[in-house]
């Protein structure tokens, strides 16, 4: 429930219940001639504790209860903050009456009806966005989920990945070989070369084994494509592809077995 994000919200929230404490009390010091330190622990207090309790009931509302109505949300949201607006509210002034002297709790009156009108509108400002924020949040989480889901399901036929925002779909049948390039892969098809943000090694977990082997620590090949697998000479063999480029690939000694148990028919 709490981690980096919300810390952050929590020490912005704070430096604006600060700031707002600080207008306040100066605005009240100027109305009813208060001197300003006098009225500042007072302003403080109010603001951060009506403040406070009213975003921590709008926090743990939207975070608990899943409200599919805008609407109905919008309104829920308001009434609980405003609920924790109230409670913040009764702690100040129990506070006030335990920690404060008698001429602070002299002005308790007048600062609360000044404090008490302007942080309820702006509670019910901060509700309103608040909600909306959660809103934004629980569709943006929405659409990641469907966005993983997607990247995640297994089609043999279609390779799916993200590039740079964007989901690139490639028919495996399209797919002639595979090259490894840092931490990228190049995957090169029939009609193009397109480049993955994905290690080689991660894109062959997400192929079909049945269509695709390993021949080189470097390379992933299309077994449709392969043409020809012959010796050069002592240790060393290549992979003739059928591909309009006739591209000759070597083979690892790694992959060298699986390659002529898996596909004897080609072997020279």
């Amino acid at each position: 429930m709490f981690n980096k994000r919300n810390l952050s919200f929590v020490t912005i929230w704070l430096c604006i219940n600060v700031f707002l404490g600080l207008i306040v009390a100066w605005i009240i010091s100027e109305i009813y001639s208060f001197t300003y330190m006098n009225v500042l622990p007072l302003s403080l207090l109010k603001v951060n504790l009506i403040s406070g309790c009213a975003a921590f009931a709008g926090y743990v509302f939207n975070y608990r209860v899943k409200i599919k109505s805008g609407i109905i949300f919008y309104l829920a949201t308001v009434f609980i903050s405003l609920l924790g607006a109230f409670v913040g509210m009764l702690l100040s002034h129990l506070l006030i009456l335990l920690f404060f002297s008698p001429a602070q709790i002299a002005m308790k009156n007048a600062t609360f009806r000044f404090s008490l009108a302007t942080l309820l509108v702006l509670t019910i400002v901060i509700a309103f966005i608040a909600a909306t924020i959660e809103i934004l949040m629980q569709n943006n989480e929405i659409f990641k989920q469907k966005i993983n889901d997607l990247l995640k399901e297994s089609k043999p036929d279609v390779f799916i990945f993200k590039e740079k925002g964007s989901l690139v779909k490639i028919k495996t049948d399209d797919i002639v070989y595979l090259t490894a390039s840092a931490k990228r892969t190049i995957l090169h098809t029939v009609k193009q070369d397109i480049v993955c943000g994905m290690l080689l090694k991660n894109v062959e977990e997400k192929l079909p084994s049945t269509n695709f082997i390993r021949i080189h620590k470097k390379y992933l090949i299309h077994k449709d494509a392969m043409f020809r697998f012959y010796h050069i000479k002592s240790g060393m063999y290549e992979v003739l592809l059928n591909d309009d480029d006739e591209t000759i690939l070597p083979v690892g000694r790694a992959y060298l077995e699986t390659l002529r148990k898996s596909l004897p028919h080609i072997v020279k």
